[in-house]
């Protein structure tokens, strides 16, 4: 679809009922930077419709009807800066859903429907600083749920079903100066 256009750098597909993003449409756009694609109809995230995109720092995917992350989605995004994937149908976050990801600065996965993150998730992004998981169906917190986040300044957990915080599970932020955790 975008071939010829080696040059661009920003994509705004946003509000346009996609509904599906097939594996060869972005190829050829290897300069691309920050591609939106809010407010759709996507249902899943197939990582291979990343791979031509070796220098994008900012996706958006939010207000979409995707419900999960396949393991390694987003793995070849190794510039990437910024992930915004809220106000979807998220229930679970695989251990791998992120694998790659080292130099994310900003993950917002708010007003989904997330109930789990598995262990491990967070374990390779040391450049994390703010992540937002507000607005979810959390009940617990668990203990190794943090590790891997040396860099995080700010969570936000807030307006979740939080019941249950289990012992030492904010030791691995030794960064963090804003914690929000208040309507749970």
């Amino acid at each position: 679809v975008f071939k010829g256009m080696s040059s661009l750098e920003k994509l705004a597909l946003a509000n346009n009922r996609l509904l599906d993003i097939q594996p060869n449409t972005f190829r050829g756009l290897k300069n691309l930077k920050h591609l939106t694609l809010t407010n759709n109809q996507l249902s899943s995230i197939d990582g291979s419709i990343f791979s031509s995109m070796p220098l994008l720092e900012h996706l958006q995917l939010g207000e979409n009807f995707i419900s999960s992350i396949d393991e390694y989605a987003f793995s070849t995004l190794k510039n990437l800066k910024q992930l915004e994937i809220s106000h979807n149908k998220i229930k679970i976050i695989e251990q791998h859903s992120f694998s790659g990801l080292r130099r994310l600065r900003m993950l917002d996965l708010s007003r989904n429907e997330i109930t789990h993150i598995q262990q491990g998730t967070f374990f390779s992004m040391e450049s994390l600083n703010l992540l937002y998981l507000n607005d979810n169906r959390m009940t617990i917190l668990r203990r190794f749920l943090f590790n891997g986040l040396i860099h995080l300044t700010g969570l936000h957990i807030n307006d979740n079903h939080i019941k249950v915080i289990e012992d030492n599970v904010l030791d691995s932020l030794p960064q963090l100066r804003g914690l929000y955790i208040e309507y749970n």
